[in-house]
């Protein structure tokens, strides 16, 4: 299903968004127009980074390279950028694949960057949580003992709490509850 830019603007939709993203800007068709007419006027080098999601009904065909390279052309030429410096995507196999073809149309344009030496920058969030998974994976039995603790003693602790208050025991040793 593919909804129109301009269901942002709805007042509803605007209402939602300042109650669960308070930081979020959002801009208009308007601002999107004018970004569209600048970037087509200046050519400047661009850097972007692109991910992909799995859809609802699991379909593959969606994280293929060329199906990507397809979307990111699309989105390329209907904003009149040809001048890529850097694409930045996760460590995926089709991103690869994604990137090569990229690279060959870009070279197809005339308007590759340095022969494309830099054209596949690979995401430094997506490398350490990697890294970070890995070290988990080393580490579960100790991590999951540690978790086993933690339930034991908090769910002690709140238990003796809770029978104190019911009782209504005034205890120098514990922690007086002011409430």
């Amino acid at each position: 299903m593919e909804i129109s830019l301009r269901s942002v603007e709805h007042e509803a939709f605007c209402e939602f968004l300042s109650i669960v993203a308070l930081s979020l800007d959002f801009f208009s068709c308007t601002t999107l127009a004018k970004m569209k007419k600048f970037l087509s006027q200046h050519r400047h080098k661009v850097c972007f980074t692109t991910d992909t999601w799995t859809s609802s009904q699991n379909l593959s065909y969606i994280h293929s390279g060329k199906t990507m390279v397809k979307m990111i052309g699309h989105c390329l030429r209907s904003w009149g950028l040809n001048r890529v410096l850097t694409l930045t995507v996760d460590n995926a196999s089709s991103n690869d694949v994604a990137i090569q073809y990229l690279k060959k149309w870009l070279m197809s344009w005339n308007n590759l960057v340095m022969k494309g030496d830099y054209l596949h920058m690979r995401c430094c969030a997506h490398i350490l949580n990697l890294v970070v998974k890995d070290g988990f994976k080393e580490n579960i039995d100790a991590i999951l003992r540690i978790r086993a603790a933690v339930k034991y003693i908090r769910s002690s602790r709140l238990s003796k709490f809770k029978c104190v208050e019911q009782q209504n025991i005034e205890s120098k040793s514990l922690a007086c509850l002011d409430v």
